[in-house]
């Protein structure tokens, strides 16, 4: 009988010590969802995978390429009104991340109204047409923007460029940057290639309402830069110059 109640205050402890330990994970989850609610977040040791943390419910949500962006925004995004939204006090670029501020100290302009785009701290540039704004965001200082939208391309039936550094803590083949094929979306290009002799790769797809082409370059051990061009249709024009502005990337291999 003694051994019996033994094992029970066993048992017991037991099962208080795992029902404690879970508790405390959950709790850390939760804390840590909770802090990073409303934020989209870039999983940059899978890809560069995007996902939105929803304040509703404190689930990620997969962002992926652009349908799926737009999907859940349409889902779980709110109506507002012109004047509500007027009542709500408008986010601040910090000054040094403004467009303003990066045109004038980290570009020059170039010829046949281009200008070239100098990262201050990763190594790199580019060129990009001098009537499209550029800019960075507290959020993700390693992501530049680049847009010839007023407000909202999507609407405007406008394009966008990502400009995104990464660095992992492990090497990778360029390759592991593929993004994985999906149903129902048609394949435009899915190969390896170089850009300034640098292992690449290139993918491209059409949505039911959207383009994408993304390009992951392989700058150096641990090292990648990741391009992509958004658009709502399939054009020439911003294909064009999503092409010339690859072609124009240069390194500087030096140290930082």
């Amino acid at each position: 009988m003694k051994n019996y109640k033994v094992n029970i205050l066993v048992i017991l402890l037991i099962i208080t010590f795992i029902s404690s330990f879970l508790a405390k994970k959950i709790t850390a989850e939760n804390v840590l969802a909770e802090r990073l609610a409303g934020r989209i977040l870039l999983q940059v040791e899978n890809n560069g995978e995007a996902w939105y943390v929803n304040p509703n419910d404190f689930k990620r949500y997969y962002l992926g390429r652009p349908q799926d962006a737009f999907d859940i925004m349409r889902k779980l995004g709110l109506g507002i009104t012109n004047n509500d939204l007027a009542k709500i006090n408008e986010h601040i670029i910090k000054p040094e991340y403004s467009s303003e501020n990066i045109v004038e100290n980290n570009t020059i302009l170039t010829e046949n109204n281009m200008r070239k785009y100098i990262s201050p701290e990763n190594n790199y540039s580019f060129a990009y047409p001098s009537d499209w704004k550029i800019k960075k965001y507290e959020s993700s200082p390693n992501v530049v923007y680049l847009t010839d939208a007023n407000r909202d391309f999507i609407l405007e039936d406008k394009s966008v460029i990502f400009i995104q550094y990464i660095e992992t803590s492990d090497d990778y083949d360029v390759n592991k940057f593929r993004i994985a094929d999906k149903e129902e979306v048609k394949t435009l290009t899915d190969k390896e290639l170089t850009v300034n002799n640098k292992d690449s790769y290139e993918n491209s797809y059409q949505y039911q309402r959207a383009y994408e082409k993304t390009t992951s370059i392989k700058i150096g051990s641990r090292k990648y830069l990741r391009l992509s061009l958004f658009t709502t249709a399939e054009n020439d024009n911003y294909i064009n110059i999503y092409d010339k502005l690859i072609k124009s990337i240069e390194f500087n291999d030096g140290p930082k």
